[in-house]
């Protein structure tokens, strides 16, 4: 009987882990959304999101980092930037 309580015991603890493990990457790979507001740049977002110039323009197709007031764009998280 207490192999039977171990067994279920650390079956129980994978699952735990392991929908842990999948819960952290959806979260992780997610960007945010930022309605551009008057004084912001590409650089103050990289900053204030941990992401990068490179990362934005290119998830939002930007030249020359134009950006205008109340565009929304996609802010890829620090992951997604490295």
């Amino acid at each position: 009987m207490n192999i039977k309580k171990a067994l279920v015991t650390t079956l129980g603890t994978v699952a735990v882990v392991g929908a842990g493990i999948f819960a952290t990457n959806d979260t992780a790979n997610a960007d945010v959304k930022v309605t551009v507001k008057q004084g912001d740049s590409v650089w103050s977002l990289a900053n204030k999101y941990d992401s990068s110039i490179n990362a934005i323009e290119k998830a939002n197709s930007l030249t020359n980092d134009l950006i205008y007031v109340g565009q929304t764009l996609n802010v890829p998280n620090s992951t997604q930037a490295a």
